[in-house]
């Protein structure tokens, strides 16, 4: 996936409070899905430093580095109409982590988007891709686009899975085994039911979601 140039003057005109997500994984903790900031380039770099060379390479399909400086800031300054991004965070004692990373760009047909998803090693296997993914489909939907569309490299079977799982149907098969997995996103993806959430996690979730951004 290439990362579509942004203007040295970069600005937020809106931001898609819509899209902010909160909620508990199974072990209690609680993580926000929300749209990418510009401000988010060192927590992105920390990000993609801190995964290991397999998940790396099966983000970037045989990119053993991180993205460089100008990749972080495109991949934090997003034109929103061609470039959609979300993060996934953690915070613990005032400190933000970003553990997964979320995008697509519309493709040259204006009507779909190509998406990628990556998730921090230490917090794998607690359903946050799905999480994220179903962020992308909303996202897709809002935006007036009519599918989804991403390449998963071989040997990649949590993702594999999560195409299955999410309605993902696999469309082709191209060179070095990469398998292409397209789905509407008329339909929202379906989600295992979370713990009941508290009246403290409620109350945080509409602070966050009626919070302003300049």
């Amino acid at each position: 996936m290439s990362m579509p140039e942004t203007s040295p003057r970069y600005a937020i005109c809106r931001y898609p409070t819509t899209l902010i997500d909160i909620w508990r994984s199974p072990r209690g903790e609680q993580f926000v899905l929300r749209p990418v900031l510009p401000q988010d380039q060192g927590l992105l770099r920390d990000f993609y430093e801190s995964l290991s060379p397999r998940s790396r390479r099966l983000r970037f399909h045989g990119a053993v580095k991180g993205p460089s400086p100008q990749t972080l800031a495109a991949m934090a300054e997003v034109d929103p109409a061609k470039h959609l991004a979300l993060v996934v965070t953690f915070v613990s004692e005032g400190v933000e982590t970003l553990v997964a990373d979320a995008r697509y760009v519309v493709d040259e047909t204006g009507r779909g988007g190509e998406f990628a998803i990556a998730v921090s090693d230490v917090w794998q296997r607690r359903g946050i891709a799905a999480r994220a993914l179903a962020g992308l489909v909303k996202a897709a939907r809002l935006q007036g686009l009519d599918w989804l569309w991403g390449d998963v490299l071989q040997g990649n079977a949590a993702m594999e899975g999560l195409m299955e799982r999410a309605g993902f149907y696999r469309s082709a098969l191209l060179d070095d085994g990469i398998a292409r997995f397209e789905r509407s996103v008329t339909q929202d993806v379906a989600l295992p039911k979370e713990p009941r959430r508290g009246l403290v996690a409620l109350l945080a979730q509409w602070l966050v979601a009626g919070r302003s951004y300049a």
